[in-house]
């Protein structure tokens, strides 16, 4: 009994594994027009160290879940996965 116990709990995890990668990929394919417009940059400027610092900083208070009411919290918290990972992709794009 124990042991179909541990392979449904495995099956279950692995599940919830895939599709954790699946949303993490589909916001990681953000173009970096979505990444400048989630942290309110200006496209036409290449941004500066500085600048992004800055920009996610401000946005990453604005939509910090903790900051918010419960009825707001899942909302948020999915809002500021998308600015952490607009800040790292732009980031890594542009060597800041």
């Amino acid at each position: 009994m124990s042991h179909i116990i541990e392979l449904f709990t495995t099956i279950e995890n692995a599940l919830e594994k895939k599709e954790y990668e699946k949303q993490e990929g589909d916001i990681e394919e953000m173009t970096d027009k979505q990444c400048f417009d989630i942290l309110e940059l200006d496209v036409s400027i290449t941004p500066t160290k500085n600048d992004l610092r800055k920009a996610f900083r401000k946005k990453s208070f604005m939509y910090h879940p903790d900051k918010q009411t419960e009825e707001n919290k899942e909302e948020y918290g999915e809002m500021f996965k998308k600015v952490s990972v607009a800040y790292k992709l732009i980031k890594n794009r542009y060597n800041l």
